[in-house]
């Protein structure tokens, strides 16, 4: 009774190894360029559109068709001999009653009518009624459920709970409307509808006639014991690389089930169906025409703030920004705060603490500015909105919105880091070039300097830029890399001091980046906890105008860098080595050279994760990059 698989094979090919065949030891192969008629496309056409949706990492592919051959090594199990399948039994064979499915499912789909598929029922339900009779499996619960939705499908039943808004607050009023159309049949009826969430039972016996909309309305209250919608995954709190689940089973949900729902108990003739359908948000949309969305449950309020985290240098005053929002009608309250220790909030730019919101939707910015003590300590910052019923709030609702994604949300803490640091700079005027999206240009105000964004290599001539950082990926998103690669390199040589952040090393828009040789690998360091050793610990990006230590390199987050340069002229200086566990240290986070009377230096550190989390010691160590030369 205990699953288990009957092979493991590795997937191996020619494109590492040319001379492969299947007629090598523990090798067979199989033909992956199959063509599905059902489908209109081949198996790598497939797979080709199911690539090309990984859209963050640029991985669009285009299929090909005919046949490919693919070859799998052996490692465990029976060997095969012939093809990964053999003596394989993927036939109904496999449960108990089984011969009897597979020849009523023969016989359905020899009669199956493609203009006329609701001749198929009375089949669809024999077909039920035998697997039924299987021995009990997980194949015969889910082909249950199937069967059912098949016939459905072939009564052409349209099924549909619906309402106007898509987010509810605790007492808020909902009108659902639930449509029943068998639009092939005559022969369905309602035996019942309910909802437990919403504590709506109708138990009502009506026939439904072929092709009539049958229209059945609910009111109810959304009850105060509901939980605020967010990923189940995000519900608690969780460690570093490990969420806390409710309940196991959730692992293998892609997303939440739906927040409410209405089960629908039908019969035909004298078979019954049940179905669960979700209650939905529905919408015209003059562009879009029908959209259709999940529906979700907020808190009454929302409050988020501008920032994840903030930076104080030099012991001076931060100051930050709340939204409070309210989710429902007639919501006052108190805003308030806790700060970390050492810190006040000033009274002289003043706030409102007294919030009173008259509609759903309204909302207010609050301003505050916090003050240091010479003993203020880094922490975090929260807000609360405390109503006249005195219910706390203190999430901030997080709505994701693309059009190829059903709508979801999230609830974060409102909270922000603030992080008070030792930090000195040099220089005062810094030119950046955008690469393919990143924070750099607000970190870097925040030491203290003034940022120019370089939109066209022309801007290199109007002023003495104290340092030109280039953004992550600008040499695989650059058009005219060449073209800013030449102006840069000539402001080096005149003085200048280039920072290039990481960047692929496919798809480079200019091979001739560097003054000198310098080859980009795909080597990274994932552990953002590796141990850091100082190559050259004098060298001046190490200790002016801060003096960094081992203790730089703590709580970093996410990984310490990736796409290393794994080889180098004798002109480049390593400066930082790393090593995950268990691998060899690489040498090239960090390289710097000095090209005539500049500086040139290139980095894959991740700098781009660092600077939103405010990690103190990736800004202590740009900030001595960026001074350079000012020594």
């Amino acid at each position: 009774s205990i699953w288990q698989s009957k092979r493991i094979v590795t997937n191996t090919g020619r494109w590492w190894n040319s001379t492969i065949t299947d007629n090598d030891s523990n090798v067979v192969k199989e033909n992956t360029g199959t063509y599905s008629a059902l489908q209109g496309q081949s198996c790598n056409e497939i797979a080709a559109l199911s690539r090309s949706m990984h859209k963050s990492q640029g991985f669009g592919s285009t299929g090909s068709r005919g046949e490919q051959e693919e070859f799998f090594e052996h490692v465990d199990g029976v060997r095969a001999s012939n093809s990964l399948f053999d003596n394989i039994d993927f036939s109904w064979n496999r449960l108990a009653g089984g011969k009897a499915v597979a020849e009523q499912i023969d016989k359905v789909l020899k009669g199956f009518a493609l203009e006329q598929p609701e001749k198929s029922i009375d089949g669809l339900v024999k077909l039920y009624n035998l697997v039924q009779k299987t021995s009990e499996s997980t194949y015969r619960k889910e082909k249950l459920e199937e069967i059912n939705e098949l016939i459905l499908q072939a009564a052409g039943f349209y099924l549909e709970a619906r309402t106007n808004r898509k987010e509810f607050a605790r007492g808020d009023s909902i009108q659902v409307t639930v449509e029943l159309t068998p639009r092939l049949s005559s022969e369905f009826e309602i035996e019942s509808l309910k909802s437990t969430r919403l504590n709506w039972d109708l138990k009502k016996e009506l026939a439904l006639k072929k092709n009539v909309v049958t229209l059945e309305k609910l009111s109810a209250i959304i009850p105060n014991t509901v939980n605020w919608s967010t990923p189940y995954w995000l519900k608690n709190e969780f460690e570093l690389g490990m969420y806390s689940l409710d309940s196991q089973n959730q692992v293998i949900l892609p997303a939440n089930a739906p927040e409410m729902s209405v089960l629908v108990n039908l019969k035909y003739k004298t078979h019954k169906i049940s179905r669960e359908i979700p209650v939905v948000f529905k919408e015209t949309d003059p562009v879009k025409g029908e959209v259709v969305q999940p529906t979700y449950f907020v808190p009454d309020v929302s409050l988020g703030f501008d920032k994840e985290a903030v930076l104080s240098t030099k012991n001076e005053p931060v100051e930050l920004a709340v939204t409070v929002s309210s989710q429902k009608e007639n919501v006052n309250g108190n805003l308030t705060f806790e700060i970390p220790k050492g810190w006040s909030i000033s009274t002289k730019i003043g706030y409102e603490t007294n919030l009173s919101f008259n509609s759903k939707g309204d909302s207010k910015t609050v301003v505050v500015e916090l003050l240091p003590s010479a003993d203020a300590e880094s922490g975090k910052v929260k807000a609360f909105f405390v109503d006249s019923k005195g219910n706390s709030y203190n999430k901030f609702v997080n709505r994701i919105e693309y059009s190829h994604l059903p709508n979801q949300i999230s609830l974060k803490n409102t909270e922000v880091q603030l992080e008070k640091i030792d930090l000195s700079i040099k220089g005062k005027l810094v030119g950046y070039v955008m690469g393919a999206g990143d924070e750099g240009p607000e970190a870097i105000r925040r030491m203290g300097y003034q940022v120019d964004l370089l939109t066209n290599v022309g801007d290199l001539n109007s002023k003495k830029y104290d340092a030109v950082v280039m953004g992550i990926r600008a040499l695989n998103t650059l058009t005219n890399a060449n073209l800013w690669m030449e102006k840069l390199l000539n402001y080096v040589e005149n003085g200048g001091n280039l920072i290039v952040q990481y960047n692929t090393n496919h798809s480079l828009e200019t091979e001739k980046f560097s003054p000198f040789p310098l080859k980009l690998s795909r080597d990274r360091i994932t552990d953002e906890t590796a141990k850091v050793n100082f190559i050259d610990p004098n060298h001046p990006v190490l200790n002016f105008p801060n003096l960094l230590t081992e203790n730089d390199f703590e709580n970093w987050v996410q990984e310490r860098g990736l796409y290393f340069p794994s080889q180098w002229g004798p002109e480049f200086q390593p400066i930082l080595k790393f090593s995950d566990p268990n691998e060899k240290s690489t040498d090239g986070a960090l390289v710097v050279a000095q090209f005539g009377k500049g500086f040139y230096v290139y980095t894959g550190i991740s700098f781009f994760r660092q600077f939103p989390a405010c990690v103190p010691g990736a800004y202590r160590l740009f900030a001595n990059l960026i001074s350079l030369g000012h020594e």
